[in-house]
């Protein structure tokens, strides 16, 4: 008995495939992303550069206002003294009939001036303060603390 097919020799057949995928038109591609991140990254360090910069700006000019303003409260206080002691004198001669109203008035005009003088110095160091604070950062509240 004959079998179908049994005369045809088999042989057998293999095969394999390699598939290999090399992006020739995406390298440009990657190439100007990467070059857009580095620029990205060179613009932020400069950002930060100036950031460190005006922080150190913000410190020094909070500190020589501050001390600006403590000089002129030095100044101030002297010059609220000195108001003070004219007015005195001048309230006297005027009791006297040695003095006119006009040097009172002269007088009261200068100590009102002298202390306008000194409440504003105060005012310009605790602003100064404050400036000083949030150069640095500190979030500490102002208002529980008294600066004289």
């Amino acid at each position: 008995m004959e079998r179908s097919g049994a005369d045809l020799d088999f042989k057998e057949n293999w095969a394999v495939a390699l598939r290999l995928s090399v992006p020739v038109f995406d390298g440009g591609a990657i190439r100007s992303e990467i070059s857009s991140e580095r620029k990205e990254l060179e613009k932020i360090r400069e950002e930060e550069r100036m950031l460190k910069l005006g922080i150190v700006r913000d410190v020094k000019d909070a500190y020589i206002h501050i001390e600006n303003a403590r000089e002129r409260i030095g100044v101030s206080v002297a010059a609220l003294k000195t108001a003070k002691e004219t007015l005195r004198i001048e309230l006297l001669k005027y009791e006297t009939g040695a003095g006119t109203s006009t040097d009172v008035i002269d007088a009261q005009t200068a100590l009102l001036r002298a202390e306008t003088d000194y409440y504003q110095a105060l005012f310009d160091k605790n602003i100064a303060m404050a400036s000083l604070r949030k150069a640095i950062g500190d979030e500490s509240d102002p208002a529980k603390e008294v600066v004289k």
